[in-house]
């Protein structure tokens, strides 16, 4: 990118990959504290405030695929008690699959 003068659209890929570190690293902290407990510390959890970071991830990728996310979750869902890396892990696993069976129907 820097040969093709492209420099300003190197900072928000850093960021993301920034942040995509620090949320492995919370899970990998969490299953070794799993590893040596049978206890996971459940958390409330707001779904929207979960899914808009998961959206903020795969953001690139959603920008790659051409795709837009209709997002129905209610302003007034209460929170409810999880682990909040697990329900943010399970999300984005959810919506990459999403990504790659859209990207693989389109290429057919």
């Amino acid at each position: 990118m820097l040969k093709q003068e492209k420099s300003a659209e190197i900072a928000p890929l850093l960021d993301a990959a920034v942040v995509q570190t620090k949320r492995i690293s919370a899970l990998l902290t969490d299953l070794r504290q799993k590893m040596h407990s049978d206890h996971v510390p459940l958390q409330p959890v707001n779904l929207k405030l979960v899914w808009s970071r998961v959206l903020m991830l795969l953001e690139n990728e959603l920008q790659a695929g051409k795709l837009k996310i209709i997002n129905k979750i209610p302003d007034d869902l209460p929170p409810f008690l999880a682990a909040p890396q697990w329900v943010e892990q399970i999300l984005h696993n959810l919506l990459i699959n999403a990504i790659q069976a859209q990207q693989n129907s389109a290429s057919k």
